[in-house]
């Protein structure tokens, strides 16, 4: 997904959500019946991505460290339908970042894990339909820690952590393909309310946007290749998922 920002990330977050809403709604003359959806599928995935770190990554929670340009993460997921308009989603992310902490003119070797657990519900409001526009919002808990070494062995280093709770909405449509193969859009806004050593009460929001491409393998094998960009955080992230439909 191409974005140009020309204003705030807020306000292009905004006109993005309207161009998506437009463009589906326009679309629901295509009624063909489609297999391919992934919204009302029951299953159950891991995944592995790659992250090219934003320099507001740092600035905005870790402003001591400056961490490597990429890091590698992984998540577990599933999905399960409630209805036919209305699924729940729950996922774990892992994510490690390694850098070096900055303090008084030294530096010392670092590496921050974050966990961040989420919890959504979803409605669909064109279920197998060729174009299905839904909405979305649930919460999210993150725990991060990071262990600060000295590059010299023989002097200590210590560590430091905390959490944050959060919520998020979305919104997006899915696109039917073939019976096969669908095409997932969304964006969103994500809050957090952030009490830890490295920030105490920082308030940290998001404006994501992702795109996936998915496909059936056979009846039970769900292949996704994926990709994100956070607008903040200026990071952007590509991800390969595979996923057992039950």
């Amino acid at each position: 997904m191409d974005c140009i920002l020309t204003s705030r990330p807020g306000g292009n977050f905004m006109r993005m959500i309207f161009y998506l809403a437009v463009i589906s709604l326009s679309l629901t003359v295509f009624d063909r019946v489609a297999d391919a959806s992934v919204l009302g599928s029951r299953y159950i995935g891991v995944g592995v991505g790659v992250t090219w770190i934003g320099e507001m990554f740092s600035d905005d929670r870790y402003p001591d460290t400056i961490f490597d340009k990429t890091s590698t993460d992984y998540r577990a997921g599933i999905r399960l339908p409630l209805g036919h308009h209305l699924d729940i989603v729950g996922s774990i992310d892992y994510s490690k970042y390694e850098g070096n902490y900055q303090m008084q003119g030294d530096s010392y070797d670092s590496e921050l894990e974050r966990k961040v657990f989420r919890t959504e519900i979803e409605y669909h409001f064109l279920p197998k339909r060729r174009i299905n526009p839904f909405i979305g919002t649930g919460v999210i808990y993150v725990r991060h820690e990071e262990t600060i070494h000295k590059l010299w062995e023989d002097m200590g280093g210590f560590s430091r952590g905390g959490a944050a709770l959060g919520f998020k909405v979305s919104a997006g449509a899915e696109i039917n393909i073939q019976d096969t193969v669908s095409v997932l859009l969304w964006g969103a806004y994500q809050s957090e309310e952030q009490d830890s050593f490295f920030t105490s009460g920082y308030h940290d929001e998001d404006y994501l946007a992702s795109a996936s491409l998915d496909v059936w393998v056979g009846k039970m094998l769900l292949v996704r290749i994926g990709a994100g960009h956070d607008f903040i955080d200026e990071s952007t992230t590509a991800s390969l998922t595979a996923a057992l439909g039950f």
